[in-house]
């Protein structure tokens, strides 16, 4: 009797370790879209304030540039920072993965 306990919570283990592994991938691209959200966000408010945060069409550049931050010469917010912060080397894929450059600006990929 003994035995069949230890089996079906052997399998019960082994389930539950199955089951959550699809939430824990949607929690992790929710937090990816977030961030993503984010960057775009900064770099919307980075250039509105008169800084130009798309380095050469390349996404991770100009996210990498934006994580370092970047800070506008001309304009009402001249020497004004603008840093994302939040993101780690570890998450960036996933938020790079999120993102387009379209007409010179940073976007969201349309969600699928």
């Amino acid at each position: 009797m003994l035995v069949a306990i230890a089996i079906i919570g052997i399998m019960s283990a082994i389930t539950l370790v199955f089951i959550s592994q699809p939430q824990r991938q949607a929690i992790m691209e929710s937090v990816d879209r977030k961030n993503a959200a984010m960057v775009v966000s900064m770099a919307t408010c980075a250039s509105v304030a008169g800084a130009n945060p798309v380095v050469n069409s390349d996404v991770e550049a100009t996210v990498r540039k934006l994580m370092e931050g970047i800070t506008p010469e001309t304009g009402s917010l001249r020497g004004r920072r603008f840093v994302v912060s939040g993101i780690t080397e570890e998450n960036l894929p996933g938020v790079l993965d999120q993102l387009l450059i379209a007409n010179n600006e940073l976007a969201l990929k349309p969600a699928d």
